[in-house]
């Protein structure tokens, strides 16, 4: 039998090795945006460095995607950190128990 320190444990790592496929998958499609953008970018033959480039483009360029994806891989890697944790602690405690006991009588 399983104890619940590991359950917990097994079920954090399988939900961090989740948020990593997902944030590696946010970031391929951040890859992609930027491709796309970089191909839609037009600028002005003549550039006026008072006002600007004088470029536009539409899209953007997937820095949101590549943000989340951050994110989501940072926030994976520190859960699969606690599930590590969870699982060695459960494996290593086994179904021990702690009891407390209290004394009525506290000493004087």
């Amino acid at each position: 039998m399983v104890n619940t320190t590991s359950k917990i444990g097994l079920g954090l790592l399988l939900g961090s090795i989740l948020m990593i496929f997902l944030g590696i998958f946010s970031l391929s499609i951040a890859l992609n945006n930027f491709d796309r953008s970089s191909d839609t970018v037009e600028c002005d033959d003549f550039v006026d460095w008072g006002d600007g480039a004088g470029c536009e483009s539409e899209g953007d360029w997937g820095l949101t995607s590549c943000c989340g994806g951050i994110i989501l891989v940072l926030v994976g890697i520190g859960i699969g950190i606690g599930g590590i944790v969870g699982l060695f602690g459960g494996a290593i405690s086994g179904d021990k128990k702690v009891i407390i006991i209290q004394n009525e009588n506290p000493k004087k």
